[in-house]
């Protein structure tokens, strides 16, 4: 008889997190959080690509972090006495509007969901009007091995976009 591998499958469910308009200067807004999934065999993941859409500049952005919880009512980080573990903040600019996260250690045990918040602070100095969301495009924008296997992974996405948000600031005169 033959041998064969049973592989792990990782689900990726997203979920806007975002209000639809956001203050200039704003620190921690949670724009999406995604809902990792590993049946079959625990998954690590190494690396997380996160592309912000819209409007936005560059410069509107200060940091882009990613957090974890796999409290049962994690989704928000909030403050609400949910724990969460940084993961990374990428201060670099984006290459092509991704922020990179690599080497990142996000492992996820077989039957059991994490949920990572991606978190984004604004400059004091954003324009106002300007609209952002975020999303993981797909398959090339996560680095995932079975733990057990040693394989890559192929993730199954659902909902992985956020909705817009439009900065807005206050008008001095």
């Amino acid at each position: 008889s033959s041998t064969s591998t049973i592989f792990g499958n990782l689900t990726i469910t997203g979920g806007s997190r975002v209000a639809a308009s956001t203050e200039i200067g704003a620190k921690n807004v949670t724009i999406i959080s995604f809902n990792f999934t590993a049946t079959g065999e625990a998954i690590n993941i190494t690396g997380l690509n996160i592309t912000f859409n819209g409007t936005h500049l560059v410069s509107d952005l200060v940091q882009v972090g990613l957090y974890n919880s796999s409290a049962a009512a994690a989704g928000i980080y909030n403050g609400s006495g949910v724990n969460y573990d940084l993961i990374q903040w990428n201060t670099s600019g984006p290459l092509a509007d991704r922020y990179n996260f690599s080497n990142i250690a996000f492992n996820i045990t077989a039957g059991t969901t994490n949920t990572l918040l991606v978190v984004v602070n604004l400059t004091d100095f954003a324009r106002a009007g300007r609209t952002f969301n975020a999303s993981m495009e797909g398959a090339v924008d996560v680095v995932s091995t079975g733990v057990s296997s040693g394989q890559a992974i192929t993730e199954t996405f659902t909902s992985q976009r956020s909705s817009s948000s439009t900065i807005k600031g206050n008008v001095s005169i």
